[in-house]
């Protein structure tokens, strides 16, 4: 998985899924839901192959009996895929444990009225690559990340028509937190 600067995208990136390991997973932390119910939730995407099937877990539970249809009829148009999910009070995960082939996310949103922003510090549980800033930026900016374990890191700057730009990072990092 790497993240690709794109202007199309809602916030000029998006996590490009390319990837067998079905170990690999994104994970989303939604602190301070008020009360427990069913709520609607909206992954943004785009599907290069035009269907891409992924396992969508809340709080460790999977969403349906199977994977969860990710479709388009164009590969280069971005999508919504709504789903209503169980959220518990307080914290809640919602997770998308990847299976075989390609698919970018460019986001997960939620109704604003069942959040709010709180800082948890630990140890991270996930892979995570905050937005840049300032953005625009120009001459410089700043990206952070968090790593649950030590791993390869790559990351790469692409202009507007997809074409690398420079590599920030291709190396070994150990794990970091926020």
């Amino acid at each position: 998985m790497t993240v690709v600067t794109d202007f199309t995208a809602s916030n000029h990136a998006y996590v490009s899924i390319a990837t067998n390991d079905t170990t690999a997973k994104i994970t989303w932390q939604l602190n301070n839901v008020p009360l427990a119910g069913n709520y609607p939730i909206a992954f943004g995407y785009k599907v290069p192959l035009g269907h891409k099937g992924q396992f969508i877990k809340v709080n460790g539970v999977r969403v349906g009996t199977d994977t969860v249809d990710f479709s388009g009829a164009s590969s280069t148009a971005w999508y919504e895929k709504k789903l209503n999910v169980n959220l518990v009070q307080g914290i809640n995960n919602i997770q998308m444990q990847m299976s075989w082939g390609y698919m970018y996310v460019d986001y997960l949103a939620v109704p604003a009225t069942i959040t709010a922003v709180e800082n948890i510090a630990g140890i991270p549980t996930s892979y995570s690559l905050l937005q840049n800033y300032p953005n625009p930026f120009n001459p410089s900016t700043i990206i952070s990340y968090q790593l649950p374990k030590s791993g390869l890191v790559t990351l790469k700057i692409y202009d507007v028509l997809g074409r690398e730009v420079s590599t920030l990072v291709n190396e070994q990092k150990t794990a970091r937190h926020l």
